[in-house]
């Protein structure tokens, strides 16, 4: 029998380095390539820093998770807000594992 496993998307905004231990209390990861640059970057790194007004830029991420329910008040502890709850993205099913008779 397949086992069902329902994926959610949530998004967090914020500025300076992203919280990445978030991504183990919340067992999240980022949904896209672009996401993960944000995620991984450092401070130096142009994506986090704007030359122009010589600031922090207000970051966008869009996180993937298996659970129905995130650390709302956790996120804010890091100067971050989840800015859209959990949603729906998919039913993916996984498949049994095969068993193997060598004989």
């Amino acid at each position: 029998m397949n086992k069902r496993i329902r994926r959610y998307t949530f998004t967090v905004r914020g500025t300076g380095e992203f919280p990445q231990d978030m991504l183990r209390y919340d067992a999240c990861t980022p949904l896209t390539d672009d996401d993960k640059r944000i995620v991984y970057a450092e401070y130096s790194d142009d994506i986090l820093w704007d030359n122009e007004t010589q600031r922090l830029r207000l970051n966008t991420v869009r996180l993937v998770t298996e659970r129905r329910f995130i650390t709302n008040a956790r996120w804010r502890s890091f100067l971050w807000s989840v800015v859209e709850e959990p949603t729906f993205l998919n039913d993916k099913f996984t498949e049994p594992p095969k068993v193997i008779i060598d004989g």
